[in-house]
């Protein structure tokens, strides 16, 4: 608890509560806060680039002659008033600034460019490929980001600009390729443009992608790429990658354990790719998956530790003092660029940044207005950062811990020292909750319910790993000392992840299922802030406000809940080579899967699940699709669902479907359906299909050969049939 205080609660205290009351932080005045005026427009402009369907081809131009009337209307003699000069040269500065932020995303957009490969690629180009970060081992291969640095194409040189991803194949010894960052590699690929999610729900791998400016990937064999120049990359990022992986080295050598070595390197370094898929849910579940991810806290200790080795400069003047600042600066970020700057380091860097500037001139500072100058400063380095999830919920946890944390700690007091900390460390812990909840609902659709015990262990226990984690990087050489130093960080590590494992292991540790809608989120911040404002003011309005948003909540619920009670669909799901059909009754479900989907439960939960929690299901049932010709009557949904292969009779909806053995099923008079579904390369051939066999759409499921299925399609086209292939299109999805 003394070290937590010391490297976070103190530094806040020291360089924000001093110089600013916490208790009128609403009745702050727009004077105060002048980052926050120049923000809120840049993000609008932002958003409108990202997600507006039209361009605004001469908007430079346009924002110079707005800026050239209002500085004419400066120096004219033109009388206005109070109101109407604020109004005029306010709102003529927000449209600017509007326009800064659309142009920044548009300038930062790679695809907009005309150099990008993207319009120069075709399947017979030679690509000069730079590699932008060191190899990422998968399962099957070894993940890269390049730079396509030209095409070679019918004998011409083109120079191109663009990123894209490269899975390198495994060989036989299952070794990586010698593939380091900066090497330039000449390869033959087939492009492929990233795919958009194939089923309802699933996580959008190329929406996030795309605001990475990533569009394309390919996969290549040892044959199709060679290395052409070794180490062209940024000297900076060689020398951070190669101390990196030297402390990787370190971790791996005196820390025992996997789970041990994969939470030190993501604690210490911000590298998770040693990170068990086990120890991941745990800490998630239990809400300590922050400490995973390198953040303020780590700035924090390396603030700290750096001006306390450089406090000898304190009192040597001027030059002095800028000189600290300048290695505190330095230091800071130089840490952050080892641990791969994520949106949390880079916003406490920025903010820690400030704050050394400010000790060296001297000058006091505003939180509100620090986070919002952090903010603008990052956003205008890469305005799709504004869209990272660890972007949001960092700035809105440090908001709220700010905002909220004071009186949420003067609740209670404790005479007892240990008590007081404890409580001041479940007030953040509270504060940060509270603030980051809706997100957390959104992106995640869980709430881990002991979050307020597992922050009491994991802060003081991670606080103490980072400071003996620095310790044996810095004695990593000296023999023996070493290796003691190492086991103690195992131990640590060991005791703070069987702490979480049985926390994970109680009764209701975690909520799943708190699928919430985008508008659900806004009221759910609006409800929020209102009820904060309420208890603090005891102003009518704000619980007016509260009152109508929960009003509007509710009714919404009340609305979607009815939905779902109500609901009937068939689902066909877009799963690689696999047939799957849901059946969707009220919030009942029951799904007819191949064994192989039933015993992946990550397949299931990255394609299947997010559509099941969305339509509110609580009840499944699962049966494989290898015996469908043996099922028995289904009694999940009683009346409902019937089973006759190759028939399937869903309330008034009758499916026909045909596998690998479809040809045995006989026809003898004539019969109707509404879909016919095609599975396992059912041997079909829709010229002759029986003249008594009568449907409205042919549905190609995932489980087909790509052949096969553009066969079918080609036969459709010819007979004028209705057609959807799942195979290469996405899950067909049937509501009535």
């Amino acid at each position: 608890m003394q070290l937590y205080n010391l490297i976070i609660l103190q530094p806040i205290k020291n360089h924000i509560y001093n110089n600013f009351k916490a208790d009128k932080f609403m009745y702050v005045h727009w004077d105060e806060i002048p980052f926050v005026r120049l923000l809120i427009p840049v993000i609008m402009g932002i958003l409108l680039a990202i997600y507006s369907n039209f361009y605004l081809p001469n908007i430079s131009l346009l924002l110079i002659v707005v800026t050239t009337v209002l500085v004419g209307l400066s120096l004219s003699k033109i009388k206005l008033s109070r109101l109407q000069s604020r109004l005029l040269f306010g709102g003529c500065f927000a449209f600017i600034l509007l326009g800064v932020g659309y142009e920044l995303t548009r300038q930062h957009t790679a695809i907009l460019k005309p150099t990008h490969f993207n319009y120069h690629i075709d399947n017979q180009s030679f690509a000069l490929a730079k590699v932008n970060e060191p190899l990422i081992a998968k399962a099957r291969s070894y993940k890269a980001e390049v730079q396509i640095l030209g095409l070679e194409k019918d004998g011409q040189k083109i120079t191109t600009t663009g990123k894209a991803i490269i899975y390198f194949a495994k060989d036989s010894t299952e070794q990586p390729p010698l593939i380091d960052y900066g090497d330039v590699l000449l390869v033959k690929a087939n492009w492929q443009a990233i795919a958009p999610p194939k089923n309802p729900h699933q996580f959008d791998y190329q929406r996030y992608l795309r605001f990475q400016n990533i569009y394309h990937q390919a996969y290549l064999r040892s044959e199709n790429w060679r290395i052409v120049e070794k180490k062209q990359g940024n000297w900076l990022y060689t020398w951070v990658y190669t101390v990196r992986n030297r402390l990787l080295k370190v971790l791996q050598t005196k820390v025992t354990g996997r789970d041990e070595i994969g939470v030190a390197s993501a604690l210490l370094l911000g590298y998770k790719h040693f990170l068990e898929d086990e120890i991941i849910q745990t800490y998630s579940h239990t809400g300590a998956m922050h400490v995973l991810a390198v953040s303020g806290l780590h700035v924090g200790i390396i603030f700290i530790l750096l001006k306390s080795f450089l406090g000898f400069l304190d009192k040597r003047g001027a030059k002095a003092l800028l000189l600290k600042a300048i290695l505190l600066i330095v230091g800071i970020w130089l840490f952050a660029l080892i641990t791969g700057l994520p949106p949390s380091v880079c916003r406490a860097s920025v903010m820690f940044s400030f704050f050394a500037v400010g000790q060296a001139a001297n000058r006091r500072t505003n939180i509100y207005n620090v986070l919002a100058a952090s903010a603008l400063l990052l956003l205008c380095f890469d305005p799709y950062m504004l869209l990272q999830v660890g972007f949001q919920l960092s700035y809105v946890a440090v908001f709220g811990i700010v905002a909220l944390q004071p009186r949420i700690y003067r609740w209670f007091s404790f005479d007892n020292w240990l008590l007081d900390q404890a409580w001041q460390l479940t007030a953040v812990s509270l504060a940060a909750q509270l603030s980051t909840s809706p997100i957390s609902f959104y992106y995640f659709n869980q709430f881990p319910t002991y979050f307020f015990l597992s922050n009491l262990i994991v802060i003081p226990a991670a606080t103490l790993i980072l400071y003996i984690g620095i310790s044996l990087f810095a004695i990593s050489w000296v023999p023996l000392l070493n290796d003691i130093v190492g086991k103690l960080l195992h131990y640590i590590i060991f005791g703070m992840n069987k702490i979480l494992f049985l926390l994970q292991k109680l009764p209701f540790s975690h909520i799943e299922g708190l699928a919430i809608s985008t508008s659900q989120l806004y009221l759910f911040y609006i409800l929020i802030i209102g009820s904060v404002l309420f208890f603090l003011s005891q102003k009518s309005n704000y619980l007016k406000l509260s009152l109508l948003v929960l009003s509007i909540g509710l009714i919404g619920h009340l609305w979607n809940t009815h939905k779902e009670i109500n609901q009937k669909q068939i689902n066909i799901y877009a799963l690689k080579n696999s047939s799957n059909i849901e059946f969707v009754s009220g919030k009942k479900s029951l799904l007819l899967a191949d064994s192989t989907t039933l015993a992946d439960e990550d397949k299931r939960l990255f394609n299947i699940q997010p559509n099941q929690q969305q339509s509110g299901i609580e009840e499944k049932t699962q049966y494989t699709f290898e015996n469908f010709v043996q099922l028995p009557q289904d009694t999940t949904f009683q009346q409902q669902l019937h089973f006759a292969p190759p028939f399937i009779q869903f309330h008034d909806k009758r499916l026909m479907v045909l596998h690998e053995h479809g040809r045995q099923y006989q026809l003898d008079t004539p019969v109707e359906v509404d879909y016919l579904v095609l599975t396992k390369n059912a041997k079909v051939n829709l010229h002759y299909l029986p003249e008594c066999l009568r449907f409205e759409q042919l549905i190609i499921d995932a489980s087909n050969s790509y052949s096969r299925s553009k066969r079918w399609m080609k036969q459709c086209e010819e007979l004028g049939l209705s057609c959807h292939n799942v195979k290469t299109d996405r899950a067909f999805t049937i509501r009535f």
